[in-house]
């Protein structure tokens, strides 16, 4: 996530008029310059009217007996646009029906306190619901945003006539999908209701638009299959959150008919049937960033069933009409360039990184990198944290250490408490190998390494496990060692897909007995052979979970956070000839 920061924004004149722009034009919006910032994105959000609009009446929800059921008086349903309920003693909620030029309907809502539980779920009922997106966890800074409106699996949840059962669900690295039934009591009518809770989103922090973009994804999906019932979406207050969330979905669906979208002119006309429908320039640009993202256009979902077939015959294909190195050809050209300036903590610790004569393109960007305490040590190692499939720091990538980063390479591995770490590339060569991974015992200060076993799974894979013991403190922590000994610097890919999935399946089963902590997976520079470990590792993941397969998004999320990873076709095929492999 991305801390929000002041976007100076500059002073333009209130004549200027935003136009529609193709959906291949977004990347020129989201050219930033250091001097004058995002300037055309700025002049478009600086037409949105932000806050109450004093021409529009908003009575109803300031009545006494109702402001109870707002959370704060800053985001409130507009008299003419407001939900209202049917069948109930009041008919208020802080709910806003939003329309598009195209005439598709959205519900824009507060997220539900505990007096207005009842009324959230009589309006779900009420207006056929079958899709909700939620945009907020349930407190954020000790605050509450939203209270848990339904109750765990197991049990039932009465709120007034309608009754609520959580049936499945599934926790995913940036949103949590759930499958709840919904009945009512007097009729015993029963539903079934999709929701979507995106967690990587909070006042304070801004999401990744490729974070955001997996859950809007996963949403049309299950909005398409229930096409005529508005798509309902609330964060805390039913505000710019929300409102981005919709003018994506909006400005999504337009661009895909169309080829162009207006997007200051749709929050407008969403502003004016919802008071700030956007809040800020921050959710101005992610809306862009984010929609710039959902046109991608190789962006394929591969079910498990098929894929052995569907990749086998791409792979027969020339080169021109291969869909998958069509995939990848895009994969290349969406892959994020990082600033010398963004990479500040490797620049500033050049005697750390193995090789920073030549390889300084491959510092880590600031953003992504794992911090070590500083309580022993300058707190810098060259690792990077990357998300699985449910698990949001899931895999951690580092580079081998040299005598003087043996220590902290431990650190890291105590400190995030990793139970397990995968060795790309053979370590005999490496020096500093005797000194954190020793046939017997070894000691760097506060650590005592003890190697408890030592085991070969196959020829090509030695499995060790060390034990850790911090002098000082006492404490203990136990890692597995998964060294692939034929998998050479020369090679981009290892020999072949079933020696990588053996040590995928290993790690696995080590992961499925640990509480938590991130995999751990090292080469010489970070890099080479780690993303390729964290692609298949995650497209297996991503097949024995959904079911399917999308590799390209897989890609891209490494790229966002390593864009030296992944470079080249042979890596991007073999990932998809491991996945075929998965019965």
């Amino acid at each position: 996530m991305k801390s929000r920061q002041s976007i100076s924004i500059n002073t333009t004149s209130n004549t200027y008029v935003p136009q529609k722009v193709g959906i291949s034009e977004l990347a020129n919006l989201l050219r930033y310059d250091r001097i004058s910032g995002y300037t055309e994105l700025t002049k478009g959000y600086q037409t949105i009217h932000i806050g109450e609009n004093s021409h529009i009446p908003c009575t109803v929800s300031r009545l006494t007996e109702n402001q109870l059921k707002n959370r704060s008086g800053i985001t409130l349903p507009y008299d003419h646009s407001r939900v209202k309920l049917l069948e109930t003693t009041s008919d208020y909620i802080n709910a806003s029906n939003i329309e598009s030029e195209d005439g598709v309907r959205y519900i824009a809502s507060q997220g539900p306190q505990e007096n207005t539980v009842a009324d959230h779920w009589t309006m779900i009922w009420q207006e056929r619901i079958s899709v909700v997106v939620m945009l907020t966890n349930f407190l954020e800074d000790d605050k509450e945003r939203c209270c848990q409106y339904w109750h765990p699996k197991g049990k039932v949840l009465a709120a007034g006539s309608i009754l609520i059962h959580l049936l499945h669900e599934k926790a995913f690295a940036f949103f949590t999908v759930r499958s709840i039934k919904i009945e009512h009591q007097e009729t015993k009518d029963c539903r079934l209701l999709s929701h979507f809770q995106f967690t990587r989103w909070t006042d304070r922090q801004i999401p990744y638009p490729s974070d955001l973009i997996q859950c809007y994804r996963a949403v049309k999906r299950a909005q398409d299959a229930q096409p005529v019932s508005p798509l309902l979406v609330h964060c805390s207050d039913g505000g710019g959150r929300s409102g981005t969330f919709i003018a994506l979905d909006v400005l999504h669906r337009t661009g895909l008919t169309g080829g162009k979208v207006n997007v200051a002119r749709c929050l407008t006309a969403m502003c004016e049937q919802r008071m700030n429908m956007v809040e800020n320039l921050e959710q101005y640009i992610l809306l862009h960033q984010t929609l710039q993202e959902s046109f991608h256009q190789n962006v394929n979902y591969i079910r498990k069933e098929w894929l052995r077939e569907a990749v086998t015959v791409e792979m027969m294909k020339p080169p021109k009409e291969n869909r998958l190195r069509k995939e990848f050809c895009e994969l290349m050209s969406v892959r994020p360039i990082y600033e010398d300036s963004m990479k500040s903590a490797g620049f500033a610790h050049l005697d750390l990184n193995l090789l920073p004569s030549v390889l300084p393109g491959l510092f880590v960007v600031d953003e992504f990198r794992v911090t070590l305490s500083t309580e022993e040590g300058l707190g810098y190692y060259n690792a990077v944290s990357f998300p699985t499939i449910t698990d949001y720091t899931g895999i951690i990538a580092a580079q081998y250490p040299d005598d003087v980063t043996a220590t902290d390479l431990i650190r890291l591995l105590v400190e995030q408490k990793s139970p397990v770490l995968v060795t790309i590339h053979p370590l005999i060569e490496l020096h500093s190998t005797k000194l954190w991974y020793p046939e017997v015992s070894s000691e760097l200060q506060p650590f005592k390494i003890q190697r408890v076993s030592s085991s070969n799974i196959t020829d090509e894979i030695q499995h060790a496990i060390l034990l850790i013991e911090n002098v000082r403190s006492h404490e203990c922590h136990r890692i597995h060692v998964l060294e692939i000994m034929s998998w050479t610097t020369k090679s981009v890919v290892p020999r072949d897909a079933k020696l990588l999935a053996t040590v995928i399946k290993g790690v696995q089963h080590i992961r499925s007995q640990a509480e938590y902590g991130p995999i751990t997976v090292m080469s010489f520079d970070g890099a080479a052979g780690c993303g390729v470990f964290i692609a298949a590792y995650n497209a297996t993941q991503q097949v024995l979970v959904e079911g399917a397969v999308n590799l390209f998004s897989v890609v891209h999320d490494i790229h966002v956070r390593r864009p030296e990873m992944m470079t080249t076709m042979d890596e991007y095929e073999f990932c998809y000839r491991l996945v075929t492999r998965l019965k």
